[in-house]
C-alpha cells in the first residue's frame, strides 16, 4: 500500500527548542516541552493556541504520564524528576538523584525506569498516584544514557548509551546483553514484532536492526544525513517513522524497512521543520503523526493511503 504524508497544522508558542511530547490517554490533548521549561497543553480538536500546564526553572528532555491519573512526570536537564498534577496545576514532588540530566524514562509494569546522564538507570516504585520511591540505582554505562525503552511483553528494558552501545537489562537490573554497532550516541530505540526485533538509531545517522533473543545484528544502514533523534512505530498503517537532525521525517515499511516517504522543507516549504526534528507522537484513530523540533514548532501530519493506480 502507498501512503502520503500531508501537513495539516503548524503550531507555535514555545520560546525555545522542543524535545518532548506526550499524548494524554484520550488522545485529544498533547503536552510538549523543551529548553524553555514550559509544559504546553494543546487541544488537538481545535489545534490553535496552547495553554500553560506547568513551568519548571530548567529545560525539559522527557515526560511520562503515571497511568490512570492526571499526574505527569517531567525529567529536567538538571536531573530533577518532577511530579506535576495537571488538574491542580501544581508540582506535587521534586525528586533529585543527581545533577545529571534525565534524558528518558519508561514504565516496566508498575516500575518507572529513568535514564540519567551519568550512565545510571534509577528504578522507582509508585507508592501512590501522587508519589514515588527510589528502589535502586543501576549502573549501566560510564557514558550518558540517551534513551530507554521497556520490552512490550518481557521483564526487561533496553538502554541506548553515548558510547554507541545498546544494553539490555532485566527488571532486577542484571545485564543480559550488550549490542555494539554504532560509533556514537544511540538516541532512539524501537521494538518491532512484539519485541522480537529491536531497532536503534544513532548520532552516526545509521539505523541498526537486531534480533532480540540472540543479539545478532541483522542490518545496519544510513537512514538520515545526520543524527536519528527518534523512531516510532505506526502499526495501524504498517510504517515506522524516523525523525532526524537533517530536518527530515522519513516513513519506512515496518516489515522490509524500505523507504516509503520523505517529508522535509524542500517538499513542504513553510509547513515542514526548518531545523532538527526531535520527537514524534502518533494518534492512531486519526492517522496523525505529530512532530516537534528545534524550530519550536509543533506540526500535525496526516498519513493517508493513496488509491492504487488503474
Amino acid at each position: 500500500m502507498k501512503f502520503e504524508i500531508i501537513p495539516l497544522h503548524k503550531l507555535t508558542g514555545h520560546k525555545n527548542c522542543l524535545y518532548s511530547s506526550v499524548l494524554a490517554s484520550n488522545q485529544q490533548h498533547l503536552y510538549t516541552a523543551g529548553s524553555d521549561g514550559l509544559v504546553a497543553r494543546w487541544d488537538l480538536q481545535e489545534p490553535k493556541d496552547a495553554t500553560l500546564a506547568a513551568q519548571l526553572s530548567h529545560g525539559i528532555y522527557c515526560m511520562k504520564f503515571i497511568p490512570n491519573s492526571s499526574s505527569l512526570l517531567v525529567g529536567s536537564m538538571q536531573g530533577g524528576l518532577h511530579l506535576v498534577d495537571l488538574l491542580q496545576h501544581q508540582e506535587l514532588h521534586h525528586y533529585q538523584r543527581s545533577e545529571h540530566a534525565i534524558f528518558d524514562m519508561d514504565w516496566l509494569g508498575d516500575q518507572l525506569f529513568v535514564a540519567h546522564g551519568d550512565g545510571v538507570v534509577s528504578q522507582w516504585n509508585t507508592e501512590s498516584l501522587q508519589s514515588l520511591r527510589l528502589q535502586q540505582s543501576i549502573t549501566v554505562s560510564t557514558a550518558a544514557i540517551r534513551c530507554l525503552l521497556a520490552h512490550p511483553t518481557e521483564p526487561l528494558f533496553a538502554s541506548g548509551c553515548s558510547d554507541g552501545a545498546v544494553r539490555l537489562h532485566n527488571q532486577k537490573g542484571e545485564l543480559l546483553q550488550t549490542l555494539a554497532a554504532h560509533n556514537s550516541s544511540v538516541f532512539s530505540l524501537l521494538w518491532l514484532s512484539g519485541g522480537k526485533y529491536l531497532l536503534s538509531g544513532s548520532r552516526d545517522a545509521h539505523l541498526a536492526v537486531w534480533e532480540t533473543a540472540s543479539g545478532k545484528l541483522l542490518d545496519k544502514f544510513p537512514a538520515h544525513l545526520f543524527t536519528i533523534n527518534h523512531l516510532l512505530h505506526l502499526p495501524e498503517v504498517g510504517l515506522v517513522a524516523s525523525a532526524g537532525r537533517d530536518k527530515t521525517i522519513k516513513l519506512w515499511d515496518d516489515k522490509s524497512l524500505e523507504l516509503v516517504k520523505v517529508a522535509n522543507y524542500d517538499k513542504f516549504p513553510g509547513m515542514a521543520h526548518s531545523h532538527s526534528v526531535n520527537k514524534l507522537s502518533w494518534r492512531p484513530a486519526q492517522k496523525q503523526l505529530i512532530s516537534i523540533g528545534d524550530d519550536r514548532k509543533v506540526i500535525i501530519w496526516q498519513i493517508a493511503a493513496t488509491a492504487p493506480e488503474k
